[in-house]
């Protein structure tokens, strides 16, 4: 495995990770999320620095020893905005970050590596935008727990439970609410539209 790929499975399965996602092993996580080698890899992208100084938001504990794994890596955490502006300075990489302010205070900056998968906001930087800064997401990352999410949502609302819920305070439970507001079942099969959606395929039904 190259080390810009190596980099690469860090960055993202500190992502997942920061976000409650279970530990896997390396080749277990490279299956599930799909991560492939594209061209031209991220080494031959201008400015790109084989000793990089990453920038990553909030997790501290997930990067001690990394030191050790990436030796010619420079790992510096930070927990806000003002934080990461003291050190944005000398960033090849961002993690967790794609405000414009700090893109714009990263002359050398060549990845921005995000936690959450809509990146619309990101676009207002002019070098993301162009694609002078290449911009990576986690939409593969979140779909199980989105499309988990809205299931629950969904099941919530189609037994009725929102309105059991309104009942509890009071102590009241009343059977025949199922009736009266209309409680239905749920499957892939009545909405096709939310199993073959992209979080849809993610969750096992």
């Amino acid at each position: 495995m190259t080390r810009p790929v190596a980099l690469a499975i860090f960055l993202l399965t500190l992502s997942a990770i920061g976000h409650g996602a279970d530990p896997m092993p390396v080749a277990e996580f490279i299956d599930a999320a799909g991560v492939r080698e594209s061209g031209p890899p991220v080494r031959e992208r201008p400015g790109w620095d084989p000793a990089p100084t990453i920038v990553v938001r909030g997790a501290q504990w997930l990067t001690d020893g990394l030191d050790q794994e990436f030796p010619g890596a420079r790992v510096i955490v930070v927990d806000s905005m003002d934080d990461a502006l003291r050190h944005v300075a000398n960033a090849d990489v961002l993690v967790g970050f794609c405000d414009d302010s700090l893109v714009g205070a990263a002359p050398q900056l060549v990845w921005v590596q995000v936690y959450w998968a809509g990146v619309e906001r990101c676009l207002a930087s002019e070098s993301i935008n162009s694609g002078e800064v290449l911009l990576t997401n986690m939409q593969k990352m979140s779909s199980p727990t989105i499309g988990e999410h809205a299931i629950a949502m969904m099941l919530s609302l189609t037994r009725g439970l929102t309105g059991f819920a309104k009942m509890m305070p009071d102590g009241a439970w009343r059977r025949s609410y199922a009736g009266e507001s209309g409680v239905y079942s749920f499957s892939p099969r009545s909405n096709p539209a939310v199993s073959s959606s992209t979080w849809g395929a993610a969750v096992p039904w």
